[in-house]
């Protein structure tokens, strides 16, 4: 199809510094087709790759339930076309101690598909940890591995196992 028109554009120039000033504008046809929610930067792991988890002695991100109720809000505001997929991310999301919590209010502003980007090791560490997310409203787990052998994935490899467990009950 041709798209739907976006009333929700923030450039002033509409386009004129095209792609430099680039955010949503009348010339692109777009809506958020996956929304990724940044609940902590804290996490296990510090792998050399990743670009937002807290290094020693830096600022701990974790918003508020009241915050992250907010940008919900204003994902499943958009218009013309609401965010109906959300991916709960980090840092390490099941680090923030109202995960559970974050995932029902995500299921209650009406997201139809709840993603969560882990590294497993807190629903291998707390059997009961899946079950719960899973009940709230998620629906796929996001997680990625260096490698498939222990040389290669030194960090999270003993956990696979009991992670790949948990998440199948």
């Amino acid at each position: 199809g041709r798209g739907f028109d976006n009333p929700n554009y923030i450039t002033e120039t509409k386009g004129a510094n095209c792609p430099f000033d680039c955010g949503m504008c009348e010339r692109h046809k777009s809506h958020t087709g996956l929304a990724n929610v940044v609940v902590t930067n804290r996490c296990h792991l510090s792998c050399w790759y990743c670009f937002f988890y807290a290094k020693e002695g830096e600022a701990i991100y974790e918003p508020s339930l009241p915050e992250i109720e907010k940008i919900f809000r204003n994902l499943r505001n958009q218009k013309p076309i609401p965010a109906n997929a959300i991916q709960i991310t980090g840092g390490e999301p099941t680090m923030h101690p109202h995960i559970v919590e974050i995932i029902e209010m995500a299921k209650k502003a009406g997201f139809d598909q709840i993603q969560l980007n882990t590294t497993g090791i807190n629903l291998a560490l707390n059997p009961d940890l899946g079950p719960k997310l899973r009940h709230a409203g998620v629906g796929t787990l996001y997680m990625s591995y260096d490698g498939v052998s222990k040389r290669a994935n030194p960090k999270n490899h003993w956990e696979t196992p009991a992670t790949l467990e948990a998440a199948r009950k």
